[in-house]
């Protein structure tokens, strides 16, 4: 499912943003990856989702070998992956549903398909009944909702998720991280970069520790 092999990353001035990674993650899986800020997850996951590739060493995610992916080809890649952002990035002047349906209609699909598909997507994380609303009239729970919704909508394999619930109070956070475990449920493979250990602790999944570009597996 996910491979990385003595995977390197440096940037200009000899910064060693990922160091040696060796790891391995099966289809279905749930992990935490955990780290101080500046440890080197967002690169993890950008390299993870072929935003960017790795100086030397080989990645392989769904089957794809990411580094030798050509620029033509990155689009499919993306397709079968869904990203969530720590702050949402939803367009303000979209409504719900149009914000949900974006990647879609990016995608060049069938107008029928796309509404069907993202009334299914709104049902999913309860909120078909917002479906005409703006980002502003929503709290930062439902926003955070719409956000999975849309990355939800072409039937992601992965799912990527940076901090979901770093900018939410306790309770909505903990009702993010279920809606994450019934998609994971399902059988997205659901990877969620946090700082809430206390949270790792409740849920019991797997756990993936990185530290100054150097990332472990907890056993």
């Amino acid at each position: 499912m996910i491979s990385f092999s003595h995977v390197y990353k440096t940037y200009p001035g000899a910064n060693h943003a990922l160091v040696d990674v060796n790891l391995n993650i099966d289809r279905g899986d749930f992990i935490f990856l955990t780290g101080p800020s500046g440890a080197g997850k967002t690169t993890f996951f950008k390299l993870l989702s072929g935003f960017d590739k790795p100086t030397s060493g080989n990645i392989k995610v769904l089957g794809d070998h990411v580094n030798a992916l050509s620029s033509s080809a990155i689009p499919s890649f993306r397709k079968k992956i869904g990203v969530i952002y720590q702050d949402f990035k939803l367009i303000d002047d979209k409504s719900v549903i149009e914000n949900v349906s974006l990647p879609l209609k990016v995608q060049g699909a069938k107008e029928k398909y796309i509404q069907k598909r993202a009334e299914e997507v709104l049902d999913q994380v309860s909120l078909s009944h917002k479906h005409r609303a703006f980002p502003v009239q929503l709290s930062g729970g439902e926003q955070q909702r719409v956000a999975i919704a849309r990355a939800l909508i072409h039937h992601p394999s992965l799912l990527i998720a940076d901090e979901p619930t770093g900018n939410l109070d306790p309770s909505l956070a903990e009702e993010i991280m279920g809606l994450l475990e019934k998609v994971n449920a399902q059988g997205t493979t659901v990877f969620v970069a946090t700082h809430d250990l206390e949270m790792v602790k409740r849920k019991k999944k797997k756990q993936v520790q990185i530290s100054a570009g150097v990332v472990n597996a907890v056993p």
